[in-house]
């Protein structure tokens, strides 16, 4: 009947919205999930340089593919609740003083054309070195003093490693806060003076908006960029909304 089509079609509106507004909040990370690492929650590593049997074997892994080098870097990602840990293992038997892991972190994912003051790239160099730079407001870096993070590494002929130790108030992470940040990671490999082979993930990571997303595991500091909760009782409105129609058709359908 023509009332019954008038009402079936509101239902159908109102579905179609319901599923629209739903897709749109669907939380997820920036960047596809190739370019996503998770920090594992896991346990306090010490940080020495030397990634021990068994003490990073909580944390999540990625690889690194350097030119010159014969094997892939290991990159090790885990937080502990108030710290974000990395650790790098990198197989190279040329003991250069030059050679170095560099983390690059964007606290507030912005993914921007250029390098914020917020941006970090912190170092360290395999004659034990630490540096730190913040970027610039345009495409350089400007050095700043090595403070409120720690690090140190182990070398030896045939590898060697690097482990940071990055407190949350260094990368502006509240614990339990729901928190997405920028991330990259760099090995650098001196080959002969003036020139050096270099690895990073992601493969294409050269400014902000192309570094990964960094997130963690709730209730600790990452994901999604939209609260869980707040996704939730959106979603469950939505349903609600959608139910209603379809209660008001059924009703008025029974009444007919």
């Amino acid at each position: 009947m023509p009332y019954e089509g008038i009402e079936m079609k509101k239902l159908h509106q109102i579905l179609a919205f319901t599923l629209f507004i739903a897709c749109l909040l669907i939380p997820g990370a920036h960047a596809p999930s190739s370019t996503t690492v998770v920090a594992s929650l896991g346990s306090t590593p010490t940080i020495d340089g030397t990634i021990s049997s068994g003490e990073w074997d909580d944390a999540s892994q990625l690889t690194i593919s350097v030119s010159s080098l014969s094997d892939p870097c290991e990159v090790y990602v885990k937080h502990d609740g108030s710290d974000l840990y990395i650790a790098f293992n990198i197989p190279d038997t040329d003991e250069e003083s030059l050679d170095c892991s560099r983390v690059l972190i964007d606290p507030d994912h912005d993914e921007a054309t250029v390098f914020m003051p917020d941006d970090l790239l912190l170092a360290i160099y395999r004659d034990g070195t630490l540096n730190e730079w913040n970027g610039d407001g345009d495409l350089t870096w400007k050095t700043v003093s090595q403070t409120g993070w720690t690090g140190d590494y182990y070398s030896e002929s045939t590898y060697w490693q690097t482990e940071y130790c990055i407190p949350y108030s260094k990368i502006g992470v509240t614990p339990g806060i729901d928190k997405t940040l920028g991330i990259a990671f760099l090995v650098y490999d001196s080959i002969s003076p003036g020139y050096i082979s270099s690895g990073k993930w992601p493969a294409m990571a050269t400014l902000p908006n192309t570094w990964g997303d960094l997130v963690s595991e709730v209730p600790h500091f990452a994901i999604p960029e939209y609260p869980f909760g707040t996704f939730m009782g959106l979603s469950m409105a939505l349903a609600a909304l959608a139910l209603f129609g379809l209660s008001k058709f059924n009703v008025r359908a029974a009444i007919k």
